[in-house]
């Protein structure tokens, strides 16, 4: 699942620049019958180039909806504030390498996944290769590549939709201005629908499709009206 600012010709641009110089990682660590690139490698390999292109990134963790926790990668253009950011969820039970249960415990487990998947989510949302040398290209880490310009438009359009979505059903439901402020926040975790993330979007679209609407009386918002009425035309 991934999600991006409203605005990325900026961010872009900068991207482009890095994938130009970007070379391949060379595999420094020794895994079950292949070898890979360890998370250090990869950072220090990509982080003077991106210093140079005037990008950063942060990595944190989150719960999603359905309880699952997922690392969260987000790519800043720190000139123009654009970003790009993308959730991978995260596996703690400890997996088989070699047809043999590794006897590590449920913390172990866990910090293997938060490695593994920065590493993964870094090389796929810069796009990242390794040398092609080893029986493990069928890993992720392998097949990296980066988001295409199509696909950020698609994105962008989509929220977009949402949005005009979200501003109609508000609309609809003759809900006031400072009710949609507190079911935005609540549902949303901001007023403001260009910064929230897409499936947050969505999930409050399904919650207004629900609701049944402001007490007859209520004072609908001028702004909301506006917004509303362009969202249906």
């Amino acid at each position: 699942m991934s999600d991006m600012s409203p605005e990325i010709n900026g961010l872009g641009k900068a991207l482009c620049a890095l994938q130009a110089q970007m070379t391949s990682v060379s595999k420094n660590a020794q895994g079950y019958n292949y070898t890979y690139s360890d998370l250090p490698s990869v950072i220090s390999h990509i982080t003077p180039l991106m210093a140079a292109c005037e990008l950063s990134y942060t990595q944190t963790g989150e719960i999603l909806p359905d309880g699952t926790q997922a690392l969260v990668t987000t790519l800043y253009h720190y000139p123009t504030g654009q970003w790009v950011r993308g959730r991978y969820v995260l596996i703690s039970e400890p997996q088989p390498q070699d047809g043999k249960k590794k006897n590590i415990n449920a913390n172990q487990a866990f910090g293997s996944s938060i490695s593994y998947m920065r590493r993964y989510a870094l090389c796929a949302l810069l796009g990242v290769v390794q040398d092609d040398d080893d029986g493990a290209t069928a890993s992720p880490m392998g097949q990296s590549t980066p988001m295409g310009a199509d696909e950020f438009e698609q994105r962008v359009s989509e929220r977009s939709r949402l949005i005009k979505d979200i501003q109609r059903l508000e609309y609809e439901k003759n809900l006031h201005t400072k009710h949609i402020s507190n079911l935005r926040k609540k549902h949303i975790g901001t007023n403001n629908l260009q910064t929230a993330d897409v499936y947050k979007l969505e999930s409050y679209i399904t919650r207004l499709n629900k609701f049944e609407g402001e007490p007859e009386g209520s004072e609908v918002s001028e702004k909301t009206q506006k917004n509303g009425k362009k969202a249906a035309a």
